[in-house]
């Protein structure tokens, strides 16, 4: 009968005391194991930080954002979310081509020309997806802080009657962000104008038509001045000189994160790390422990030695 205190078969079960003499047993391994992953940890934090940084030194990138709203006189006809009607791939594709950019670059190696009209229809399904849309090609939504272009509904929680947006454009040519933000309000402006035109074109003839015949009645009078500024207004648009959209300055900044922000980021990594090797640690020990204690009871020897030589199954 084996009298190890370890193996008896006793209905006290595992005690502090067990576990306290199994960590005591394999302390060794478990300290080394520990104290790998803290150096392993430590180690990360000066270096996988620094690798980051390097490596977006070299993708640099320039980020630029802009504000582009409806004007008053046009809010009334304009019924729709604004985002809705810009975030559009006509109008990103031709912003794109009028800032200059003559390839689109969608993947490691992977790139389309904008200049060939004959890749316009490809062009347009690649820029819907991961510029409009904001998915891969897999149909995965791209993180924020990874996507080229960001058009964002403004106003407060009541995005679906937003006549604000934010646009915001990223790329390593600092002209490039600024000409397509600009390209971009150019196309937007006649997208909305071309939305508005009917109804615009419809206040400026009733005004002209009833400035025309106006009597001197001072009822007809009054909503002549009423509606003059409305009136001027479209009447410049048709002209040229006002615009239906009003965009604030551009404001392009570099992308770039600073060595202290990865190395906080990581930090807490570097924590998690340290504490999972303890763990694997006491793992380890336990399993260690169980095989050796399998190992010194012969009838459990005995009944793996079986089970191995039935394996094949009869």
């Amino acid at each position: 009968m084996n009298n190890d205190p370890e193996i008896q078969n006793d209905d006290d079960g595992i005690t502090p005391f067990d576990i306290f003499i199994v960590l005591l047993r394999y302390r060794k391994l478990i300290i080394s194991i520990t104290l790998f992953s803290v150096v392993l940890a430590v180690a990360g934090y000066f270096i996988y930080p620094a690798y980051q940084y390097n490596k977006a030194r070299r993708d640099n990138q320039f980020q630029g954002k802009a504000f582009f709203s409806v004007n008053n006189h046009v809010q009334p006809l304009v019924t729709q979310n604004l985002g809705s009607l810009i975030n559009d791939a006509d109008i990103v594709y031709d912003s794109l081509r009028d800032a200059g950019m003559e390839i689109f670059n969608y993947g490691r190696k992977q790139k389309i020309s904008l200049a060939d009209e004959a890749e316009r229809s490809r062009a347009l399904f690649l820029i819907n997806e991961l510029l409009v849309k904001g998915v891969d090609l897999k149909g995965k939504v791209i993180p924020e802080k990874s996507r080229m272009l960001k058009i964002n509904s403004v106003n407060g929680n009541n995005t679906a009657n937003s006549r604000t947006v934010e646009i915001s454009f990223k790329n390593e040519d600092i002209v490039l962000v600024n000409s397509f933000i600009q390209a971009m309000f150019i196309r937007s402006n006649e997208t909305i104008l071309s939305y508005i035109r009917s109804d615009a074109e419809a206040i400026v003839r009733n005004f002209e038509l009833l400035m025309n015949n106006a009597d001197g009645i001072q009822y007809t009078q009054q909503i002549l001045a009423e509606n003059f500024n409305q009136y001027s207004f479209f009447k410049n648009v048709f002209e040229g000189r006002e615009n239906v959209l009003l965009q604030s300055n551009a404001v392009i900044t570099e992308n770039m994160i600073t060595l202290e922000a990865l190395q906080d980021a990581y930090a807490f990594k570097g924590v998690i790390l340290g504490f999972t090797g303890f763990l694997m640690a006491l793992m380890l020990a336990f399993l260690l422990n169980v095989i050796r204690i399998t190992k010194s009871d012969e009838k459990a020897m005995k009944k793996i030695r079986e089970a191995m030589g039935n394996s094949g199954g009869k």
